[in-house]
This record gives structure tokens, C-alpha cells and sequence, in this order.
């Protein structure tokens, strides 16, 4: 009669201990599952910024997974207006943007079908310590010297660059160096430069005469066929070319009245074959 009792007390505590047990197991397990959430929130987004959790799915232009894609040259010119970095996660940290690769970032992927020189603008508004990678592949680590090319820097809001592209995939990144550790908010454009002047080459030369006053420019021209063997160095920026024969009297060329620092150059002979005469610099 003295042993139910015991016998049941026994049986109690045993039930209670599977009880606990059993919903130790169950918050574990849940822990588990937690953490494996988390883990994969931080492989899809980086751990700067927890992000909301969301099922099987990315936001485009994370990662070089689910980039932005913009294909060349039939998307230009491109303009992705009022985006932001800010809950994309620190994806990629150990790129050749160095210290400006620390903040959150986001990815473009440009296909490029046919050769095509393109200019690529960041404008980040507020955010002044921004960087702009461009990237023969994905900027998972240091890739090498003519693999990048790269825009950074601390004052100014505005980083671009202009680069030659041969059929192909890049990637383009815009990062910060934090803080701020993401761009709240930023415009991406990329655009073909305006075709050089006409008389860009020596052998487009524009004819001058006599008396006339020419108003031209060297924007968007090429330094391509600059000449050489003038006592001023004419071959260190960009330039244009003109055609004048002479008549067997003096003649006076000048530049006088230009809103630039200007170099002129005056040479005989044949396009490849030219002799310098005479050059100067900010003489009129």
C-alpha cells in the first residue's frame, strides 16, 4: 500500500521530464531554424544591415546574382533615378575600391554586344565619400590592373567614368566609405560621349581664309594624331585642326579671346609628315 504512491510519484516525473525534454527539443530545434534564417539573410543581403526576412526571393541588384542588367549599346542612354544602397547589405568589401567598397552597395551587369565608348555618372546628392568600380567580372575580390577601373573620392558628390568597351559582361558597383554606411539615395546614367568635331584628325582639317574669325571647340575632341617636335608641348590635352595657305605675306593667328588655356601650333607639310614652324603658349 506504501509503494503506489511512490510508484506514482515516480511515473509523474518521469512524464514531466519528457515533458520538458521534449519542448526543450522543440525551442532548439526552433533556434536552430532561426539562426539558419539569419545566416541565409546575411549570405543573400551582408551583415551590415539586417534586412526583412523574405522567402526564396532577392531584390534585384543585390549582388551579381540578381544585378541590374542593362545591355549596350541598345539601352542607351540608360538613367536609373532615385535608387539607394541603404537594406542592400555589404555584399562586396574586398574589391579593388578599397576603403570606399565598406558600405552597402549595388550591382549593375552591362552586356555589351558591340564596341561602344560609354560615360558612367554617379550622383549620390548628400553622400560625399562615395566610389564607383567598373569591373571586367564580378567584384568579389582584387581582380588586377586593366580588370577595373575606378572613381572615388571625398568631396563631391559626382563620380564618372568613361571607358572603351569591347563585346563582353561587366559590372559596375557604387559603394561608400562609411560613414554614411549606404547612398540613401542615387542616380546612375550611362550614356555615349558626343562625337568628336569634325575637324577632330589633321586630315579633316577645317579651310581658313584670310580675314576670317572662326569660333570653335575642342570638347569632346581626341589628343589622336597630336603632333610633336614644337618647342611647346601640344600633345597633353585634346585638340582640333585647321588649313591655311598662305599668300607670301605675314599672317597672324591668334587665339586671343579664348575662355580656356590655349596652345597653338603651326606646321607645313602633310598629315604624318608635319614640320613645326612655330607654337605657343598664351602669347594671343
Amino acid at each position: 500500500m506504501f509503494k503506489k504512491p511512490t510508484y506514482l510519484r515516480w511515473l509523474l516525473g518521469l512524464i514531466l521530464m519528457l515533458f520538458i525534454w521534449s519542448n526543450s527539443y522543440n525551442l532548439y530545434a526552433q533556434s536552430m531554424v532561426d539562426r539558419a534564417k539569419q545566416a541565409e539573410i546575411e549570405a543573400m543581403h551582408g551583415p551590415t544591415v539586417e534586412v526583412p526576412y523574405s522567402e526564396g526571393t532577392r531584390a534585384v541588384g543585390d549582388n551579381c546574382t540578381t544585378p541590374i542588367v542593362v545591355n549596350i549599346p541598345g539601352d542607351l542612354p540608360y538613367a536609373d533615378l532615385g535608387n539607394t544602397t541603404c537594406g542592400r547589405g555589404n555584399t562586396y568589401s574586398n574589391s579593388d575600391l578599397g576603403a570606399y567598397d565598406g558600405g552597402e552597395d549595388i550591382i549593375y551587369q552591362l552586356n555589351v554586344s558591340a564596341t561602344t565608348e560609354v560615360t558612367i555618372t554617379l550622383n549620390t546628392s548628400t553622400s560625399t565619400d562615395s566610389g564607383l568600380g567598373l569591373f571586367t567580372s564580378c567584384p568579389t575580390g582584387a581582380l588586377g590592373a586593366g580588370n577595373f577601373w575606378i572613381a572615388t573620392g571625398l568631396g563631391g558628390s559626382t563620380r564618372t567614368i568613361t571607358r572603351t568597351l569591347n563585346p563582353g559582361t561587366y559590372y559596375v558597383m557604387a559603394d561608400t566609405w562609411p560613414s554614411p554606411t549606404c547612398i540613401p539615395v542615387l542616380d546612375l546614367t550611362i550614356t555615349m560621349p558626343p562625337p568628336p568635331p569634325a575637324n577632330d584628325l589633321c586630315a579633316d582639317a577645317q579651310a581658313i581664309t584670310c580675314g576670317d574669325v572662326i569660333t570653335g571647340s575642342t570638347a569632346a575632341a581626341s589628343n589622336t594624331g597630336a603632333p610633336t617636335g614644337c618647342s611647346i608641348t601640344l600633345n597633353t590635352a585634346p585638340g582640333v585642326w585647321y588649313s591655311f595657305t598662305g599668300n607670301g605675306f605675314p599672317a597672324t593667328l591668334s587665339l586671343a579671346g579664348s575662355a580656356f588655356d590655349t596652345r597653338l601650333g603651326v606646321f607645313s607639310g602633310t598629315c604624318g609628315s608635319l614640320t613645326c614652324i612655330y607654337s605657343d603658349d598664351d602669347g594671343g
